[in-house]
């Protein structure tokens, strides 16, 4: 049955070619009568839609399908290949890059251990990446989508600065720092893309709180498939939650923040600042790490109980520490359902899917759905 919506008030030609190209993007292969049927359009206008798409290289043909009365269909699908976008993460200590095509697929990645600085090196070194990277995969220039930027730091609306970190400086401007970078650039919170990459291509689960723990912790809160930015785009900052109002003064300046026991730096500062190092301690059963787990955990239960209880959602436990959780979770699990006051088995906690690039991946998925959204 046609979709109503698709004749009352998705009329210009731009709103048609969308729906169709989305259509094909998601069913994964579709044929020009399915096309015609779904949304009560004539075969020769399907065609020419069709032929106006396959001209930009987003659509191709993709085999024959199955007949259902008559000549077999020609299966139409997305090119992948069309359009790629670039995902880039800056911490104070190192450069990564990853390179998407548009149905999401990691072309390439490369990473570098480039201390963060104001000067012109750093700066070719953050063009020096794109460049490489772009010759790694052997993507044309000409079909990249931009470049997303993920920072731990609170960025403004349109993704031009830096309005808070306690890493990078305030103000910093996306512009000046991607001079030498030839493709538009913008930046996005980290712990946020990371949020949006665990859901991307999610059947199950539309909604769910991410909560990041690396060096610094984060998170983000995504409804419907959609990042929830928050009034003033500070979503997701649950590093300052404070869990102890009397407990360790936050560099923020107050007490008892999330972040002062759920940091990676929490486990790793006694092993050479080497989160592997500690799990290879905690695996040997080393008194020290174990010591230090069981705390952790116990501020992190808290930190998920408070999550689940406000929001009433899945928490997907990310960043640094929620690469290693795997063989963790259960442990996790027993304490929060320990004190749910609902009797609940919190099988709603659940570790990340991106163990690596998880930031950058969210970065240019995030491009790549703004496509999605206008072609």
């Amino acid at each position: 049955m046609p979709d109503a919506s698709f004749s009352d008030s998705l009329d210009t030609k731009r709103n048609k070619r969308n729906l169709i190209f989305n259509y094909i993007y998601h069913k994964d292969t579709a044929s020009k009568p399915e096309l015609a049927a779904a949304f009560g359009i004539s075969l020769p206008t399907i065609a020419q839609y069709i032929a106006d798409l396959q001209a930009d290289g987003l659509i191709m043909e993709n085999g024959i399908l199955d007949s259902t009365g008559g000549r077999k269909p020609v299966a139409l699908s997305c090119n992948a290949k069309a359009r790629g976008a670039i995902g880039l993460s800056l911490t104070p200590d190192h450069i990564s890059a990853v390179i998407l095509d548009l149905k999401g697929n990691r072309i390439a990645s490369d990473i570098r251990y480039i201390p963060f600085s104001l000067t012109a090196a750093y700066r070719e070194s953050l063009g020096k990446i794109i460049g490489d990277i772009l010759v790694k995969a052997s993507v044309s220039p000409d079909i990249i989508l931009g470049v997303r930027i993920s920072v731990p730091a609170v960025v403004s609306a349109d993704g031009q600065s830096i309005t808070y970190s306690h890493v990078f400086p305030e103000g910093l401007s996306c512009r000046d720092l991607c001079r030498d970078i030839p493709f538009s650039c913008s930046f996005c919170n980290d712990a946020t893309a990371a949020g949006f990459a665990e859901l991307w291509g999610s059947s199950s689960k539309n909604t769910a709180v991410y909560l990041s723990l690396s060096n610094t912790v984060g998170g983000a809160v995504i409804m419907d498939q959609k990042i929830y930015p928050g009034s003033n785009y500070r979503s997701g900052e649950f590093g300052h939650m404070s869990i102890d109002r009397d407990g360790i003064r936050c560099q923020c300046g107050q007490k008892g923040c999330l972040g002062c026991y759920c940091a990676a730096t929490v486990l790793s500062s006694d092993y050479s600042n080497d989160l592997s190092l500690f799990f290879s301690a905690l695996d040997r059963h080393d008194r020290h790490a174990e010591t230090l787990w069981q705390d952790y955990l116990d501020h992190l239960a808290s930190a998920v109980q408070i999550l689940r209880s406000i929001l009433d959602c899945d928490v997907i436990i990310g960043g640094f520490v929620g690469s290693y959780m795997d063989p963790y979770m259960e442990g996790l699990r027993q304490i929060v359902s320990s004190r749910s006051p609902f009797h609940e088995n919190a099988s709603f906690v659940r570790s990340c899917r991106h163990k690596q690039y998880a930031s950058n991946t969210g970065a240019a998925l995030l491009l790549i759905m703004h496509f999605l959204e206008t072609v």
